[in-house]
């Protein structure tokens, strides 16, 4: 497993749910340069919970659109097999998901004071701090939810669930759901399922563990797997 090609595929605006949850299935399983890919569709196929059709056929997308390129052919019962390994450099051209953080400048390019010798502005003469409150950009719950795979009609279904339970959803408060939706994507689940079960059991939110437990259950191969996975993508976050 790569975290650098799991990383990147996590970051990257695919514009389609199905196409990025196989790359994300490929990503883990893939070396550093995106091959190695050693995984048959039949069974890519019943771990994505995908009909083996559906998952040839965005596969075949994929080699079009140039995320994807073929790796080889291998015999099989059928005849041959079409390997595949993921194509970093056109992944890499696409639109992040996300606004890039500003870097600062180094510390030895940062001086305390202006090297210039400017007469200092008397107080007098200094603009005065204006009396209007200043106003913070706003993002609305419904955008931030969206963000994260999550159907609009799933988004606004959950978003009246929690006015209707006096919880009414905070932008605060949804970014940090939406950071959980985002692990329970990478662990394999939908997010569209997590905030429907919220609503079933009467959640304010959700971790992924409560997730992947009422799903298959803490003793589950399942929940294992999706939790090694959620905690392979930390690892390589930190």
């Amino acid at each position: 497993m790569s975290n650098l090609v799991s990383n990147l595929v996590q970051t990257k605006r695919i514009g389609s749910t199905t196409q990025k949850a196989i790359l994300m299935y490929m990503a883990d399983k893939a070396s550093d340069d995106g091959s190695g890919i050693w995984v048959s569709k039949k069974n890519m196929a019943a771990d994505l919970e995908m009909a083996i059709r559906t998952l040839q056929t965005n596969m075949r997308d994929m080699v079009s659109s140039g995320l994807l390129t073929e790796a080889g052919q291998k015999k099989c019962k059928t005849g041959y097999t079409v390997d595949y390994s993921l194509n970093l450099e056109r992944i890499g051209t696409l639109e992040n998901t996300r606004e890039p953080h500003v870097t600062a400048a180094p510390l030895h390019q940062m001086h305390p004071y202006p090297r210039s010798s400017c007469t200092p502005t008397p107080a007098s003469a200094a603009p005065k701090p204006s009396l209007e409150p200043s106003i913070k950009p706003y993002i609305s719950v419904r955008t931030i939810l969206c963000e994260w795979l999550v159907e609009e009609n799933s988004a606004d279904s959950f978003i009246k669930y929690r006015k209707g339970i006096k919880k009414e959803l905070t932008e605060t408060a949804a970014k940090r759901l939406a950071e959980k939706l985002r692990y329970i994507f990478v662990g394999g689940g939908t997010p569209e399922d997590a905030l429907a079960m919220c609503e079933e059991k009467g959640w304010q939110s959700i971790e992924p563990d409560w997730y992947f437990n009422t799903l298959f259950g803490k003793d589950s191969l399942e929940y294992k797997k999706a939790m090694e996975r959620i905690l392979e993508v930390k690892k390589g976050i930190n």
